[in-house]
């Protein structure tokens, strides 16, 4: 298991193709020049679908019913994580204390309109070999990680959180299956304060940014889709990043920032590592990732139909550091280059 303090992501490791989860064979036959025509009008139009969507979000759309979680306590200790200090980049560190403080700090809300137990955030168990998410216990799995912004290293701290499943009628046929999630990304500029939010489901898809301060500008890129913003936030000194979810197929309704003020619920901060070396009944402790960092049971029908975009289980639930978020090129959510190269 890779520790809260530990050396970065396995993608930065030389002797490691970065875009090994990107497969040629996959790719030649599926046609990919072809396919990947077909592919980029379905997820232009899915694109424009989440700016209307969002842009025309108003959270009083949410309804008197709509219930949100937020962190209580501090991050919960880690029997995984060795002590020693969060190295960002090559030239700084933080300590245990100032990472945890910065976790709970940023730590986001979110807020559903359904309490139907797959729309409620749970803890991820074993159930024999079965993965299971208990819903009785609330919980965000969170770990540090570190980019580059104007050639500096910047602190991003990152929230991942786990659903039951997709089975609503809501859900396209292709996208249920078992286990669902989000991965909720808060990245700091030099002096602390929040310069992005980033957003995807775990298997990747639908990944989004969302500015936090004036004066940062897409890259427009030839042969590309742009980097998909719905909206823009302003940063506020005293509030916390806010997420409204779509229930059934936990799609993002909107994004704010400030506080909440109406119905809340407790979540747990809890170690990302305990994931990858979760307890279970008789067999001790096991990732709940498979060797090609595929969450056990998670497969989609998508699979079949975009395996020719070089993705091998395309819709499955995804380890940290294995999550390509484009089907077009080649992109990960962990490189450390992302926002530079899409934004200025």
């Amino acid at each position: 298991a890779q520790g809260l303090f530990s050396e970065p992501p396995a993608y930065v490791n030389e002797d490691m193709d970065f875009y090994s989860d990107y497969l040629f064979f996959y790719r030649a036959a599926g046609l990919y020049p072809l396919s990947s025509l077909i592919t980029t009008f379905f997820v232009d139009r899915a694109h424009n679908r989440m700016r209307e969507r969002m842009g025309a979000f108003d959270p009083a759309d949410a309804g008197g019913g709509a219930v949100a979680y937020l962190p209580v306590g501090g991050l919960e200790p880690s029997v995984l994580a060795p002590e020693g200090p969060f190295q960002v980049g090559l030239s700084r560190s933080l300590s245990r204390k100032e990472v945890e403080e910065l976790a709970l700090r940023f730590a986001p809300v979110v807020i559903h309109g359904s309490q139907a137990l797959w729309d409620r955030p749970g803890r991820m168990t074993w159930s024999g070999d079965a993965l299971a998410v208990d819903v009785t216990r609330p919980t965000l799995y969170f770990y540090p990680d570190w980019a580059l912004w104007k050639g500096e290293p910047v602190v991003q701290l990152v929230y991942v959180l786990w659903y039951q499943g997709r089975y609503t009628d809501e859900t396209p046929l292709l996208e249920r299956g078992h286990i669902d999630g989000l991965t909720i990304r808060v990245t700091l500029d030099a002096g602390g304060t929040p310069l992005f939010m980033d957003i995807m489901n775990n298997c990747g898809c639908y990944h989004f940014f969302v500015p936090l301060q004036e004066g940062i500008r897409p890259v427009s890129r030839s042969l590309a889709l742009d980097p998909l913003v719905p909206v823009s936030v302003s940063y506020r000194a005293h509030g916390r990043p806010m997420v409204w979810v779509v229930s059934g197929s936990h799609q993002v309704l909107g994004v704010g920032w400030g506080r909440w003020k109406g119905r809340a619920l407790d979540y747990k901060l809890m170690p990302y590592e305990e994931l990858e070396a979760l307890e279970t009944p008789s067999m001790g402790r096991r990732s709940i990732f498979d060797a090609s960092g595929i969450a056990y049971g998670t497969q989609r029908l998508e699979r079949f139909i975009l395996f020719g975009m070089g993705i091998k289980n395309v819709g499955a639930m995804r380890q940290r550091g294995r999550q390509p978020i484009t089907l077009l090129g080649k992109e990960y959510f962990d490189d450390p280059l992302l926002l530079e190269k899409n934004f200025d």
